[in-house]
């Protein structure tokens, strides 16, 4: 028995998006609008920067992405 291991060779994507038309950066901002029972009102807005990882599988043309990862801003959203 003759036992052949094929590896696909892979290449990092990450910073590709629009050469390739995919998204490995993403910001998200939500704004929050109180307003009191006399009708004063105030805004709340809170952001924050998310980036993953992007491999391309070289023999398929696949590419597969880690999950998203905080950068920068408001880490929980409160």
């Amino acid at each position: 028995m003759i036992k052949v291991v094929i590896e696909h060779q892979t290449r990092d994507v990450t910073g590709l998006d629009q050469k390739l038309n995919i998204q490995t950066n993403k910001a998200v901002t939500r704004q929050i609008t109180i307003t009191t029972p006399t009708g004063q009102s105030s805004t709340i807005k809170q952001s924050a920067q998310f980036k993953r990882q992007a491999t391309q599988d070289l023999v398929t043309g696949v590419i597969s992405y880690g999950d998203w990862q905080w950068q920068s801003g408001d880490k929980t959203f409160r």
